[in-house]
C-alpha cells in the first residue's frame, strides 16, 4: 500500500466488492459476521470453542456460552 492509505478502508472497499459478487470470506476472522451455517460448521468443528474463540462474531467463551 502506498503511504497515507489506511489498511481499514482498503479492506472495506475489498468487503464491499465481495459482497456485490456473492463471496463468502471466513479467514477475515474477527471482523466479519458469520453466517449462521458457518457459525454452526465452526461448532461441530470445535465444540469447545477453543480454537479461534470469536470467530465471525461468534462466541468467545468456551462451550460456546
Amino acid at each position: 500500500m502506498k503511504k497515507g492509505f489506511r489498511h481499514d478502508d482498503i479492506e472495506h472497499a475489498m468487503w464491499k466488492l465481495l459482497d456485490a459478487r456473492g463471496a463468502e470470506y471466513p479467514a477475515v476472522g474477527h471482523l466479519y459476521i458469520a453466517k449462521p451455517a458457518l457459525v454452526d460448521h465452526y461448532h461441530s468443528l470445535d465444540p469447545t470453542n477453543s480454537f479461534n474463540p470469536g470467530f465471525g462474531h461468534t462466541f468467545k467463551l468456551a462451550k460456546w456460552k
